[in-house]
């Protein structure tokens, strides 16, 4: 009979909780304090997951419609960088559900489907749809942030990934998915998703992978901790943060063209060409960037001219 690594007492293997070779009795396992109940394997009961449900369904209904007309309405659910910077951030909410294409998709909800009917089980509909709000905003900004952003669940698969290894010493139901295949899986694809992005063969969101994972990992360790809600607050106001970062990011050439455009509308030309001349520095080879900042130039000194005149 196993004994609990905790306390020592042995205890049959069914009633003990964690990864195989760090088993805990209930008791030891109850001790990190999680909010939840422990869901028991192979206990018989009426599993209802809407919300991970709902999140595969709209998915597949979006990607079906990106497919068929990728300019038409789901462009409204993408985070593109002209929409963003006007202030749509809840797009980094909806450009989770498009896909890129079929294979994209289904890999996605295959572990949206085998994870998040786990957590969502364990942690309650109202509590897991917050989780899926938080990591999916927090992953896309994060990728909008370094790279421009992209489409698809990857970033939430990938935290919901974090979220179970973080807790797969302390939950069964983690122990049970984070087999070493599975973590092996997840590791040895992210690196083979940076090096298809870096030899150009297949771009990839790799910052959204990333992120996800960390985010679901910094939120399954704040559910472990006594003082959980000032952890999981401060998760969120990471989120937030790095959200309220993507409206400011003047290293971006696209966002230098953008608030040189905006000031050009103002009529403010000195200060459009300051932006514009930033957007040349990261587009050395556009001609039209090259073209909009020698008339810039003209106006400005058009502009001082006529003011030094008596």
């Amino acid at each position: 009979m196993p004994a609990c690594i905790a306390c020592g007492a042995e205890t049959p293997r069914e009633q003990m909780y964690g990864a195989p070779d760090e088993l805990r009795c209930r008791a030891c396992a109850q001790k990190s304090y999680a909010p939840f109940e422990v869901p028991r394997s192979g206990r018989r009961t009426k599993v209802r997951t809407p919300v991970t449900i709902v999140v595969a369904v709209a998915a597949a209904l979006a990607t079906l419609y990106y497919g068929s007309d990728p300019a038409g309405p789901v462009r409204y659910l993408i985070a593109d960088g002209e929409d963003v910077w006007r202030g749509e951030v809840w797009r980094f909410l909806t450009c989770v559900l498009p896909h890129v294409n079929l294979l994209h998709l289904v890999f996605n909800l295959y572990w949206l489907w085998r994870f998040g009917r786990a957590v969502e089980t364990w942690m309650g509909s109202v509590a897991y749809a917050g989780f899926v709000a938080l990591v999916a905003a927090g992953s896309s900004s994060a990728d909008f942030l370094i790279s421009q952003g992209g489409i698809g669940l990857s970033g939430v698969g990938y935290a919901l990934f974090g979220l179970l290894y973080a807790l797969r010493r302390d939950k069964a139901f983690a122990a049970e998915q984070m087999h070493p295949q599975i973590v092996n899986l997840f590791v040895g694809w992210f690196f083979l998703c940076i090096l298809l992005t870096y030899t150009k063969v297949m771009p990839v969101a790799n910052v959204a992978h990333g992120a996800g994972a960390i985010l679901g990992w910094l939120v399954g360790k704040s559910i472990l901790v006594r003082q959980r809600v000032p952890a999981i607050v401060g998760v969120s106001v990471l989120v937030l943060g790095i959200i309220a970062a993507t409206q400011y990011m003047p290293w971006n050439g696209a966002y230098a063209a953008h608030r040189g455009a905006q000031y050009a509308k103002q009529k403010n030309y000195a200060a459009a060409l300051v932006w514009y001349r930033k957007a040349a520095l990261a587009y050395p080879n556009n001609r039209e960037v090259a073209n909009y900042v020698r008339y810039l130039e003209r106006e400005v000194q058009a502009a001082n001219e006529e003011a030094a005149q008596p």
